[in-house]
C-alpha cells in the first residue's frame, strides 16, 4: 500500500509535490497501488520511487523524471511519457499499450515482459534496455536507439523500426514477421532462432550480421548491407535481394528459391 501522507502531498499537484520533495530529499517515495489514472503530473519528480502496480492510466507524465524507479506490473496504458526519464526504471510486465513515448528515455530499463502494443515512441532511446519477452506488435519505433539491448524473445510483429540503430543488440528468438526495418542500422546484430518472414530491411545496414536458423521467406533486402555477413541456415525462399552487398559474406545451407538475386 502507497504512503496516505505522500499520496495525499501528490495528488494536490505537481508544485507541493516538488516542494514536499526538496524537503525531504532522502526519502523515497512509496506509492505503490497508488491510482493516478488520468492525473496530470507533467514535469514531477518520481526519480527512485516505488509505483508498484500503480495505476497510471492515461496519465500525464510529460517530461517526467522517473529515473529508477519501481513500475513494475503498472498500467500505463494510453499514458503520455513525451520525454520522460526512464533510465534504469524497472518495468517488468508493466503495461504501456496504446502510450506516447516519443523522446523518451529508457536505457538500461528493465522492460521485461513489458507490454507496448501500438504504442508511439519514435526516437526512443532504449540502448542496454532488456526488452525480453516484450510485445511490441505494431508499436512506432521510428528511430529508436537498440544498442546492445537484448530482444530476445519479443515481439515486433509488424512494429515500425525505419531508421532503428541496433549495434550488437541481441535478437535471439525474436518475432520481426511483417516489421518494418527499412533504413536500420544493425551492425554486427545477432539473428539466431528469428522470424523474419516479409520483414522490410530495404536499404539497412546489416554488415558483419550474423543470421543463424532464421525463417526470412519473402523478406525486402533490396539495396541492404550485407558485406561480411554470415548466413547459415536461413531460408530466404522469394525474398528480394536486388542490389544487395553480399561481398564477403558466409552463406551455408541457405535456401534461395524464387529468390530475385543481387544482380538480377
Amino acid at each position: 500500500m502507497a504512503n496516505i501522507e505522500q499520496l495525499a502531498i501528490l495528488r494536490r499537484g505537481v508544485v507541493k509535490w516538488e516542494f514536499w520533495r526538496r524537503e525531504n530529499a532522502a526519502i523515497a517515495p512509496d506509492l505503490q497501488e497508488a491510482n493516478f489514472s488520468g492525473f496530470h503530473l507533467e514535469g514531477v519528480n518520481l526519480e527512485g520511487a516505488n509505483l508498484h502496480g500503480a495505476n497510471l492510466r492515461g496519465a500525464k507524465l510529460r517530461l517526467a523524471n522517473l529515473m529508477g524507479a519501481d513500475l513494475a506490473g503498472a498500467n500505463l496504458e494510453g499514458g503520455d511519457l513525451q520525454g520522460a526519464n526512464l533510465m534504469g526504471a524497472v518495468l517488468l510486465g508493466a503495461n504501456l499499450s496504446d502510450g506516447n513515448l516519443t523522446d523518451a528515455d529508457l536505457g538500461n530499463a528493465n522492460l521485461i515482459g513489458v507490454e507496448f502494443r501500438e504504442a508511439i515512441a519514435r526516437r526512443i532511446n532504449l540502448n542496454g534496455a532488456n526488452l525480453r519477452r516484450g510485445n511490441f506488435t505494431q508499436a512506432n519505433l521510428a528511430a529508436v536507439n537498440l544498442n546492445q539491448a537484448n530482444l530476445s524473445h519479443a515481439n515486433f510483429h509488424e512494429a515500425v523500426l525505419i531508421n532503428a540503430i541496433g549495434y550488437q543488440a541481441n535478437f535471439y528468438g525474436t518475432n520481426l514477421v511483417n516489421s518494418h526495418l527499412n533504413g536500420s542500422y544493425f551492425w554486427g546484430v545477432k539473428f539466431t532462432n528469428s522470424q523474419l518472414m516479409g520483414a522490410d530491411l530495404r536499404f539497412a545496414n546489416l554488415r558483419k550480421s550474423v543470421w543463424e536458423n532464421i525463417d526470412a521467406r519473402g523478406a525486402n533486402l533490396r539495396g541492404a548491407n550485407l558485406n561480411g555477413a554470415i548466413l547459415h541456415s536461413v531460408d530466404l525462399r522469394g525474398a528480394n535481394l536486388r542490389g544487395a552487398n553480399l561481398n564477403g559474406a558466409i552463406l551455408k545451407r541457405v535456401n534461395l528459391d524464387d529468390a530475385i538475386l543481387p544482380y538480377n
